[in-house]
């Protein structure tokens, strides 16, 4: 009897990968489908981004609607980016391609996805992506940062005008207090982008969080590090895997071990 489980239990989940893959398959065949349409209608190629909905990429669309309804986010307006010559020239530059990449707007409600997430990854870390990028809209991340750097701009420009007005008087040039002030301000330069850092980093822990509880962690694991390793060129142990007080996501390898304590 026993026996008989097991062999049902392995033959339930061959099942299972054997349909994820195909779902896989057929996003990436309405995807292609959806480019040749793209050409026709813009043969000169200006449009960088596809929809997604229930006409186009609808197996991409419901399966991302499926996730939004688990997780009580509303559906987002999806666009997958598929770049055009101006990226191709800043990847060129910064070896950072906006391809690989997926970015969520809380103002907005949108979701966008780079064009080689659906070529590179399988179904499952593509999920673990799209639930970490939903996790940013449900918790309003962007607003959050808008108000956030609208304090500490406030209070920056109020250091600036009082020592601009201070320094009107010629000889105040000449006073240690003019350095003195000249310092803080550097000071409170770099205590903005620290805190700032520092949130960024908390917004990026709060949607893994919130996302490997509807996704598996093994596969939230392996998405992020073909995510980082098509974004840099590396998986491995790297400058990416320190811990820097100025990094606006926190190392692949804490982000791991975080999923690995769920």
């Amino acid at each position: 009897m026993k026996k008989f489980l097991f062999l049902l239990l392995i033959a339930v989940n061959s099942n299972c990968n054997v349909d994820t893959v195909k779902t896989m398959q057929k996003i990436r065949d309405e995807y292609n489908q959806t480019l040749e349409v793209v050409k026709l209608e813009d043969p000169k190629d200006l449009w960088d981004g596809i929809n997604v909905n229930s006409n186009y990429n609808s197996t991409l669309f419901w399966n991302i609607a499926t996730l939004a309804k688990n997780m009580n986010v509303a559906m987002p307006n999806v666009m997958i980016y598929k770049g055009n010559a101006f990226n191709n020239k800043i990847a060129n530059i910064t070896g950072q391609d906006s391809r690989v990449n997926a970015g969520a707007n809380d103002i907005a409600n949108s979701l966008l996805l780079g064009a080689e997430l659906i070529k590179n990854l399988n179904l499952d870390e593509l999920n673990a992506i799209i639930a970490h990028e939903l996790a940013h809209i449900k918790h309003k991340h962007v607003r959050q940062q808008i108000r956030s750097n609208g304090i500490n701009g406030l209070i920056g420009i109020s250091v600036l005008i009082s020592t601009h007005l201070l320094a009107r008087n010629s000889s105040f040039y000449q006073n240690h207090k003019y350095k003195i002030l000249f310092s803080l301000n550097c000071l409170i330069g770099l205590a903005f982008d620290y805190s700032k850092s520092k949130l960024s980093r908390q917004h990026e822990i709060e949607p893994d969080n919130e996302a490997l509880k509807y996704v598996n962690k093994d596969s939230f694991k392996s998405g992020f590090s073909k995510l980082q390793q098509m974004l840099y060129n590396t998986a491995e142990c790297s400058w990416l895997n320190r811990n820097m007080s100025f990094a606006t996501h926190p190392p692949l390898l804490d982000r791991c071990a975080n999923a690995d304590s769920k």
